[in-house]
């Protein structure tokens, strides 16, 4: 049993069922079965279980069991996707000039995306963008980790400054491309499985479209 409670963790830590933040166990063994393995289902309950999961209504579109492999392959490749290795402070610094200074993005990069998780949000999945700043200011080196959401909301996520010791940071910073590749994927999953597409899409999208997005997100190799 604790066994199964720590692997359930370890894969929902961000998610609001996950036993620590008081969910229900049947619900996330279910999940963790799911994250396990989904191609051992029939294709229905894959579907249905996902939708638990996430708390929205699939829609009627049938997927085939081809492309319902195809979904547990992404899915896999997503939860063994490789972390980097955490970015040094010499390297981030090692083309800054001498003296004080500041080095601002001036404007966030591309749109990632995340499930707030949250019980009174309708849409539950966001973009945000984030930029850095890196600065030495009366002699120690910083650096400033900023995001901005839809609305035009900046907050400053974290930071560093000269004398701290956060390996936590600098290892988000060396893996936030591949959050940006992870989040997508796991959105356009969700919108394959059946779930609402609340994010600004070109025109409307069949369950073959969401899936090959997903996939071009992860490809095979990765």
């Amino acid at each position: 049993m604790e066994e199964m409670r720590d692997d359930i963790c370890a894969q929902l830590t961000e998610h609001e069922l996950a036993p620590d933040l008081g969910g229900d166990y049947a619900m996330n063994k279910a999940a963790a079965d799911y994250f396990r393995g989904c191609e051992d289902w029939p294709d229905e309950k894959i579907r249905l279980e996902h939708a638990k999961l996430f708390e929205y209504e699939p829609d009627p579109p049938e997927r085939s069991p081809e492309q319902m492999k195809r979904a547990a392959e992404v899915q896999e490749r997503i939860d063994n996707y490789p972390r980097a290795k955490a970015w040094e402070v010499e390297e981030l610094f090692e083309h800054a000039p001498d003296g004080d200074f500041c080095w601002d993005d001036q404007e966030a990069g591309d749109w990632h995306v995340y499930c707030c998780g949250e019980k009174d949000c309708e849409r539950q999945w966001h973009k945000v963008a984030y930029t850095l700043i890196l600065k030495r200011h009366a002699g120690r080196r910083k650096i400033e980790h900023h995001s901005v959401d839809e609305d035009g909301n900046w907050e400053i996520e974290d930071g560093w400054v000269e004398g701290e010791d956060n390996s936590w940071f600098f290892e988000s910073l060396a893996n936030e491309s591949n959050d940006f590749f992870k989040g997508w994927a796991r959105y356009y999953l969700y919108c394959f499985h059946g779930g609402k597409g609340v994010l600004e899409q070109a025109r409307e999208q069949s369950p073959e479209d969401w899936l090959k997005a997903a996939e071009k997100m992860i490809p095979t190799g990765n």
